[in-house]
């Protein structure tokens, strides 16, 4: 008698298990419909008792929602805008799949260092490779006029976002923001 409860019990629990683990399932589109029998019958002292065959049907409707499991769609003109960090500022400003970049790092009240560079937005990676900076130094005079230096042009690295509102600048030419992170 008692083996036979025990029998009993651990049906109704494996049913239980695939009972919920079938109502777990997500379909892509329409309905489902499950039928679970349940019978189980005690033997208690001289009378045999069958509790009633219970049968539950249960409809659940699942919602067709189209998962593409693709990137987010980036463009350039997100990652556009004014960036900083310190004494430096960089402008980013977008053209189509471009990106230009203005930067400009305050030495002293009379002298800034500026560069100025462009590449293609890659939006896979968030970065933009450039190939043509060119480093100038600005000395402005008493009068408010000034005096530029062109340093180098042609300059390489690389403007690496991290999100829309931070990027880390990589300059290979003289390494002068020591990848250095600037946020809006």
């Amino acid at each position: 008698m008692k083996f036979q409860r025990l029998i009993s019990i651990v049906l109704t629990f494996v049913i239980c298990l695939t009972l919920l683990a079938a109502c777990s399932f997500k379909k892509d589109s329409g309905a489902d419909k499950t039928t679970v029998t349940v019978s189980t019958t005690e033997k208690d002292d001289s009378k045999t008792t069958k509790k009633t065959t219970e049968t539950t049907t249960k409809e659940t409707e699942t919602s067709t929602k189209e998962e593409t499991g693709t990137a987010p769609v980036r463009t350039a003109s997100q990652y556009a805008g004014t960036f900083g960090n310190g004494r430096c500022t960089i402008v980013a400003t977008a053209n189509g799949d471009n990106l230009s970049f203005s930067v400009t790092w305050g030495n002293s009240a009379a002298e800034t260092e500026e560069w100025t560079m462009s590449g293609t937005f890659d939006p896979d990676t968030m970065r933009v490779n450039y190939s043509n900076c060119l480093h100038k130094t600005v000395v402005f005079d008493e009068n408010g006029g000034s005096q530029e230096e062109i340093k180098y042009s042609q300059g390489m690295g690389r403007i690496q976002y991290v999100n829309e509102n931070s990027l880390t600048w990589f300059d290979e030419q003289d390494n002068v923001a020591a990848a250095m992170t600037f946020t809006r």
